[in-house]
């Protein structure tokens, strides 16, 4: 997968950084084990909007280099299970 391609702007360097956003919640969400389109983060990423604040238990954000960035050789190493978005 192209990453850069799909990414790149003048302005970045072609620095790429990967996020992870986690919550533990009460009651039931949206599962997924792939994804594979834009449409399905976007998905996703609204039904977390969902989460109220009595449900809302606990949250974590991951930034993947701390500072800087990676290029896309260094994510494909390190995340091998990542893939681009179609």
């Amino acid at each position: 997968a192209d990453f850069r391609a799909r990414s790149a702007r003048p302005e970045d360097g072609g620095a790429l950084a990967v996020v992870t956003l986690i919550l533990c919640t009460r009651g039931r969400r949206i599962g997924v084990d792939r994804l594979d389109t834009r449409q399905q983060v976007y998905d996703l990423l609204q039904d977390r909007l969902k989460v109220d604040g009595t449900s809302l238990l606990g949250a974590e954000l991951l930034w993947s280099p701390g500072s800087g960035g990676l290029t896309e050789f260094a994510v494909k190493e390190r995340f091998p299970e990542m893939h681009a978005l179609l």
